[in-house]
């Protein structure tokens, strides 16, 4: 059970310092940690399965992000990402293989940005996104050489729940039916039960007050809706599958209460007051 409880308590931890590295008070870097714990990212990866490790490399990597975007230990950030997704690959390789085309892509998405604005987007910035293109292609090429199932073989064990019926013949258009029907059953139990909904929206509240790190930690939640869309089975018990969504607002809803209390530290500082016009001619004709 200690064993099993480990990438548990380091998740926690990781938020923690994700949340610090990005400047956000302790009490408030506590409170991340805390909704790690309480929500079902956290509760999920305390099972004896592959969430809990994956969710916690997942996290590293995007601590890594926020110590180069914040340009602190740059080397130490990038040991974090390809380490990270190096050992997902052993975990579970698809989410290498989507963490790595999800962090390509908001490198990318980073680096022309600061291209628009007249800012170069910095080695370190475009190494991330380097690190990321290669990891979704080397998963591929790994994956292929070692003879892991292909994209064909998963979905012959969705559609023939799990080779109990004769193989499909139309893998392709049965699997597009079953992911639109996936989601409308989703959308409908959402709005029966809207807490992820909101989750989401305030952890995306928070998470574009920090626009160049949001993108980077919206990518790496976006990995638990392909996960999900690779694998549409409503009947998947607690959301595990789609679990990683849940780290955007345990690091968004702390950005955001952070962004509320500097912005009341802000209105509370006195504001000198200048004095009327006339006072200050009454006060020089008086030392005349």
């Amino acid at each position: 059970m200690v064993g099993e409880c480990r990438p548990h308590r380091a998740g926690g931890v990781l938020v923690f310092l994700i949340l610090r590295t990005l400047s956000v008070s302790v009490p408030l870097a506590l409170t991340g940690q805390a909704l790690y714990y309480v929500l079902p990212c956290g509760t999920t990866s305390m099972r004896p399965m592959t969430e809990g490790l994956m969710t916690a490399l997942t996290l590293a990597a995007v601590w890594g992000c926020a110590l180069v975007l914040e340009g602190r230990r740059t080397r130490a950030g990038l040991a974090l990402v390809g380490g990270s997704l190096v050992l997902l690959f052993a975990v579970k390789h698809s989410q290498a293989l989507f963490l790595g085309l999800c962090l390509a892509g908001a490198g990318a998405l980073v680096a022309v940005g600061r291209w628009r604005r007249g800012r170069a987007p910095g080695r370190a910035l475009l190494a991330v996104a380097g690190f990321g293109a290669t990891a979704a292609l080397g998963t591929l090429v790994l994956a292929s050489a070692l003879h892991y199932p292909t994209q064909t073989d998963s979905l012959q064990d969705l559609l023939t729940d799990h080779y109990a019926h004769p193989d499909r013949t139309r893998l392709w258009p049965e699997f597009l039916h079953l992911e639109a029907n996936f989601w409308l059953e989703w959308t409908r139990q959402q709005l029966w039960q809207p807490m992820l909904a909101a989750a989401l929206g305030a952890g995306m509240w928070g998470a574009v007050r920090r626009p160049a790190f949001g993108v980077f930690l919206s990518g790496a939640a976006f990995t638990g809706i392909l996960t999900q869309a690779a694998h549409p089975d409503i009947s998947v018990w607690g959301g595990r599958l789609i679990v990683l969504v849940w780290l955007l607002p345990v690091v968004g809803v702390p950005l955001l209460l952070e962004s509320v209390v500097r912005g009341k530290a802000v209105a509370a500082v006195p504001v000198p007051t200048p004095l009327p016009e006339q006072g200050l001619g009454e006060q020089a004709h008086s030392v005349r």
